[in-house]
């Protein structure tokens, strides 16, 4: 984990964690509505990325089975599949945010202070297990989900309690 994670320091990322869950959307709000903006163009990417993997099969100016017509195939699914990973952790950051009110929150920023991911956990009152309810990645600094795994992971070992991550979905496997 420590070399993903030293791409999201060396890129100048700091996570702040916050325990008091009361006010952070609104420390956030104008960087949350930001990221809600970036999410929206994220959508609108898929959407655009999607058609045009659609459309190839009408427009291609390659005969289906022929190489070139193969190479573009693999550009375009190549190209959905970036547009859904962005459009997926942009929403799971925005949801991570915004989940404070149940979880503790830890949030990423990049160098230029802006939101780069976050993650939320919760904990139990007895502090008896760290669970991961979500994390997610705006991917504009690299490592920035391994720096927000990495820090909640060393929450939990300084406890000496259990790790657990909820659910993790299949996008997750970049990471």
């Amino acid at each position: 984990l420590s070399l993903y994670a030293q791409k999201f320091e060396a890129a100048g990322g700091t996570i702040t964690r916050h325990p008091e869950a009361e006010g952070l959307t609104s420390k956030y709000e104008n960087r949350l509505d930001a990221l809600d903006e970036k999410h929206g163009d994220a959508k609108a990417a898929l959407q655009a990325a999607n058609k045009d993997y659609d459309n190839q099969w009408s427009t291609s100016k390659f005969n289906p089975g022929s190489p070139e017509y193969e190479a573009e195939t693999k550009r375009l699914e190549q190209a959905a599949d970036e547009a859904q990973r962005k459009e997926t952790g942009m929403r799971f950051t925005v949801d991570a945010m915004n989940s404070g009110v149940l979880n503790e929150v830890l949030v990423a920023k990049g160098g230029d202070g802006e939101i780069a991911g976050a993650l939320a956990f919760y904990m139990p009152p007895d502090e008896s297990q760290l669970t991961v309810q979500l994390l997610g990645s705006t991917h504009e600094v690299a490592g920035t989900g391994t720096a927000l795994m990495r820090q909640a992971m060393q929450i939990a070992l300084d406890k000496n309690i259990p790790f657990q991550v909820l659910e993790p979905v299949q996008e997750a496997r970049h990471w």
